[in-house]
């Protein structure tokens, strides 16, 4: 983070000093009290588990000179604080949203903001690729997207960067405007309207009106890119700002699949570019030809963008191919799930040849949509079917039900983890097996028992 001292950073919080007992230049903002040290601000956040202000007294006892706190706080614990050098704010998330837009006008960092029901973080990736060797591009660390997280990422900024690119991660209305608000980005892309949080929100609909808030903010001379193929984003009609369609000002063509299971396609603007991807899924040609379009909008060469996108390895452990026990190999995505992806990955598996099989877990905050939405998989995969499926969970055994009201006839459904265990044991023999669920239901347990070792273990 850029350097803020004490007096600076009274008038940018217009936060009232209590205890004032140092002026020294501070270098970044913590909200963990455990990483603290004596030039760190320390930030205690209000959370859905734990108030922040609890650790105040762990972050001065850990080194911590300064920290903020918000009013109410102060005056209910006035007694335990009382010798303590604070900063008094209404509201300590609020707070962070000051900074975070103060550093952004500081360092003068164009942003670019991504959001959309799936493929956020993958087409984050892929844009970064491409603008890495053009600009000095900072981005989210892994799922840094929310109302805390987006600041987070901004506090890293320094006077050095020219470009942040920011996935932009919501559960409820006015959640994007917020982010919006605060980074204002030059370019805007919104990956696609699906179902993820639709048992919060209620409709597509509604998805679509609160992923369009990335545009709340968009001035005449910023753009905003989509891909035409989502019926929702192909009805956006003329804009005050600059709107640029995969579908129609840019298009895709000749989509091939190859031996590994990647693709290749031509994207098509001001001639054929050929693209050879490297990472599997046929979800992310439209991924990376959104990266292509922000690429273009910031001044990389069309042909080199689709090099960068096809010399695009992706790291971040989603559909990670791992080797298993007794001859298996394992696809593993727990990071995540929507039936927009539960349907993408099943076409992943579907590439391999052999024996297959899918363990799938439950998608979860889809409230009353759950039953729907969890057929909606069933029947894509009566449709295109594996050799073997096992539900796990609860609201999974509706892609079970489904798919055998429809003629598949080799399903079987866990909702304890040790019989499901026992079952896979039997069946594993030189398989490919997909692995995937709401991250919430401890999927990489699995992927653990399978054999594969996998970075998001939950025990």
């Amino acid at each position: 983070m850029i350097e803020i001292n004490l007096n600076e950073m009274l008038k940018i919080t217009e936060g009232v000093l209590i205890n004032p007992s140092v002026n020294i230049l501070f270098n970044r903002i913590e909200i963990d009290s455990r990483k603290v040290d004596p030039k760190a601000y320390f930030m205690p956040i209000l959370g859905e588990v734990h108030d922040g202000h609890k650790f105040i007294l762990n972050a001065f006892e850990a080194g911590v000179q300064i920290a903020f706190c918000e009013r109410a706080y102060y005056y209910a614990n006035q007694e335990a604080l009382k010798d303590l050098t604070l900063i008094l704010v209404d509201n300590t998330t609020k707070t962070l949203h000051r900074i975070s837009k103060y550093i952004l006008e500081k360092t003068g960092v164009q942003t670019i903001g991504i959001t959309g029901s799936v493929g956020k973080t993958s087409t984050k990736e892929f844009v970064y690729h491409v603008l890495k060797n053009k600009y000095s591009v900072h981005k989210n660390k892994g799922n840094f997207n929310n109302h805390i997280g987006m600041p987070l990422t901004i506090f890293d900024l320094t006077m050095e960067h020219e470009l942040a690119v920011l996935e932009m991660g919501m559960n409820h209305f006015k959640e994007i405007e917020v982010l919006a608000e605060i980074a204002r980005p030059h370019v805007a892309v919104v990956t696609n309207i699906g179902t993820s949080h639709i048992g919060i929100l209620g409709s597509r609909e509604n998805i679509f009106q609160a992923k369009m808030e990335i545009t709340s903010y968009l001035r005449d001379e910023d753009t905003l890119i989509i891909h035409e193929e989502d019926n929702f984003l192909k009805r956006i009609g003329s804009t005050s700002f600059k709107t640029l369609r995969i579908g129609s000002d840019m298009t895709i063509s000749r989509v091939l699949m190859k031996e590994d299971g990647c693709f290749t396609y031509d994207f098509n603007y001001k001639g054929c570019h050929p693209v050879e991807l490297n990472v599997l899924g046929k979800h992310n040609i439209i991924n990376s030809a959104l990266a292509i379009a922000v690429g273009i909008e910031m001044g990389v060469e069309v042909s080199d963008a689709c090099k960068l996108v096809s010399d695009f390895v992706e790291t971040n452990k989603r559909l990670e191919i791992l080797q298993g026990k007794k001859g298996s190999s394992i696809i593993s995505d727990c990071y995540n799930a929507s039936q927009e992806s539960m349907i993408s990955a099943i076409d992943v598996l579907n590439n391999y040849e052999g024996k297959t099989i899918a363990i799938l877990g439950d998608v979860l905050e889809l409230g009353d949509f759950s039953k729907i939405s969890h057929e909606a998989v069933g029947e894509y995969l009566a449709a295109h079917p594996m050799d073997m499926l096992m539900t796990f969970g609860k609201d999974s055994e509706y892609i079970k039900l489904k798919a055998e009201s429809l003629g598949y006839d080799h399903a079987y459904h866990f909702s304890d983890i040790d019989a499901l265990y026992e079952f896979i044991d039997k069946h594993l023999d030189s398989s490919t097996i997909l692995v995937k669920g709401s991250f919430g239901m401890g999927m990489s347990r699995i992927v653990d028992f399978l054999g594969g070792k996998h970075e998001n273990n939950l025990s």
